[in-house]
């Protein structure tokens, strides 16, 4: 299974594991997958091999999560892995993570009765604690929707990180609990060298005797969030990305001007930094902390992970991604390598691109597209089209030929059947001239191919696929040079071979395709697209007959 956890980078993979490899079974005529006669669901695939690149120890806690079940213990990492079943590197949303706590994951604490003895942190840069100021926080299990918590109830922890910071972003995520509330009461603390001037702090103060804000302060400046209440758990989080602070509770920003760079080497846990008695009333769930500022797509997967992990998903605003939608449905388990694939818009509950398992914002919207719950194939949304003028542009770093083959695959439900309609379109500019295009109009069910401005190669494989109904289209083409006929082509309708060719042209892969759409054509007489698209993919390389039938049969 590859990029099975939204944490993982290109090259890591996922797999269930048993030591002796003898409780893996399949159960005929399906797509699920059992554990010691557990059934796992059709959303998990198994790799398809267990040799020697994927032993190791079983996993825990891999933030795998199916109907709110931590199922990551059943799950084993390629390589070197964290404590938590986590690669942390450069190229994960984890890679400037300075600290980790999670009360639901046993390997992040000691305890000598209920008392917490030391905080283990799991980012992977060993910022650990024992050291607690106040009261000696305890464990508390069944806490927050069934899952522990670290009580600081009057008193909290005092640690170290493992370098100074002197940065000028940073962010936090945490889920956390108060039993009470008071002015100078901290949540958590950064500072340095146990002065008496935090270089950055949130606080809880009582706003009316009804009613209390969460607060965030630094060098003066004062950020507020919506009233919040006791013994209620919430999201927490926030950011500095230069110029600006960022406060937010579950999900939802405020922000104010505030600039400068950290000087942190501490933090406080509950209380402040520099043991003056600002003692908290909280109960900690999960805390994350990074030294940047993730960007849209990480900070939304961050808070979707967290909320679906500890039940705070309805706390979520109905405009976030994973409001209704966990993050494993757009993670790719259709058993197919991704091995050069390029566009992968599950068109589910976002518009990201999964290719690379990072979402990456790449798929701009034009004129009122959006994500639909009206139609799917899977059960979420789909990318709707209303054929007016709505249509979606892949940007062109992202989408690019090259010599190693073409696969283009879609699910779409169109209607209307009006004449050249595309599914897409990806073309050298936006002329009259159609320069080097890559067409597919499923309202005539043709395939087209352009080099330069000439027509090379147009092909209808049967009648109107415009009806209304959901059809799954692949087209896959072997690399040929200019003007060389010899291009082995084959199109499949919902995993049926309905043409093939050698005698096709490749789209030329020298050239820059900057105008890449999809429900659009460049041509303003040419009509624009009804309907829906799911699963929308695209690989730089030739997927065999029974991979196109694997995309076909998948479903979430």
């Amino acid at each position: 299974m590859s990029n099975t956890n939204w944490f993982l980078s290109n090259n890591d993979f996922i797999n269930i594991y048993d030591t002796s490899y003898n409780n893996l079974n399949q159960t005929a005529g399906t797509s699920r997958y059992y554990f010691n006669g557990t059934d796992l669901g059709s959303v998990f695939t198994l790799y398809s091999s267990l040799g020697s690149n994927y032993t190791g120890t079983k996993g825990t806690n891999c933030l795998l999560y199916s109907n709110n079940v931590d199922i990551g213990s059943l799950f084993v990492q390629k390589g070197t892995i964290a404590s938590n079943g986590i690669s942390i590197s450069s190229n994960n949303v984890l890679s400037n993570c300075c600290l980790w706590l999670d009360a639901s994951d046993s390997n992040t604490y000691t305890l000598s009765g209920s008392n917490i003895t030391q905080l283990n942190d799991k980012s992977g840069l060993g910022s650990n604690t024992t050291a607690y100021y106040g009261t000696q926080p305890t464990f508390q299990t069944n806490t927050i929707n069934g899952l522990p918590v670290f009580n600081c109830v009057n008193g909290g922890f005092l640690g170290n990180f493992s370098t100074t910071y002197t940065g000028n972003t940073f962010s936090f995520f945490m889920v956390v609990m108060f039993t009470g509330f008071s002015n100078f009461y901290r949540i958590i603390a950064l500072g340095n060298n146990d002065t008496n001037n935090d270089s950055w702090v949130i606080t809880k103060f009582v706003l009316t005797p009804f009613s209390s804000k969460l607060q965030m302060g630094r060098n003066n400046t004062v950020n507020n969030t919506s009233n919040v209440s006791i013994n209620t758990p919430y999201l927490v989080s926030g950011y500095f990305d230069g110029t600006n602070e960022y406060l937010g509770l579950n999900g939802v920003y405020t922000s104010i001007a505030s600039s400068g760079n950290f000087n942190i080497n501490k933090y406080g846990l509950g209380v402040n930094t520099y043991n003056n008695g600002e003692i908290g009333l909280n109960k900690f769930g999960e805390v994350l902390m990074f030294q940047n500022t993730p960007s849209l797509v990480q900070r939304q997967y961050i808070e979707g992970y967290l909320a679906w992990k500890w039940g705070l998903k309805s706390n979520l605003p109905s405009s976030h991604p994973y409001y209704s939608s966990s993050i494993i449905i757009n993670i790719d388990n259709s058993g197919v390598s991704n091995s050069n694939l390029v566009v992968y818009y599950p068109l589910l509950n976002d518009t990201y691109n999964y290719a690379k398992g990072t979402p990456v914002n790449d798929l701009t919207l034009y004129n009122g597209a959006t994500i639909s719950t009206s139609q799917s194939n899977f059960g979420y949304g789909s990318l709707y089209f209303n054929g007016s003028s709505q249509y979606a542009n892949i940007s062109s770093t992202t989408l690019q030929v090259t010599n190693n083959g073409l696969t283009i695959a879609s699910w779409f439900n169109y209607t209307g059947g009006l004449s050249q309609a595309r599914l897409f379109q990806f073309v050298n500019g936006v002329s009259q001239s159609n320069t080097d295009a890559i067409i597919y109009v499923p309202s005539q069910n043709y395939i087209d191919v352009f080099q330069g401005n000439s027509n090379v190669f147009n092909q209808t494989i049967g009648s109107s696929l415009s009806n209304g109904t959901w059809t799954h289209f692949a087209w896959t083409m072997t690399y040929a040079e200019v003007g060389s006929a010899t291009s082995t082509q084959n199109v499949f309708i919902n995993g049926v071979n309905v043409y093939s060719t050698n005698t096709g042209y490749y789209p030329n892969s020298s050239v820059n395709r900057n105008a890449n759409f999809l429900g659009k054509s460049p041509w303003s007489s040419d009509p624009y697209a009804t309907g829906y698209i799911n699963e929308f993919r695209v690989y730089n390389r030739v997927l065999s007959s029974s991979e196109v039938t694997s995309l076909f049969n998948y479903k979430k």
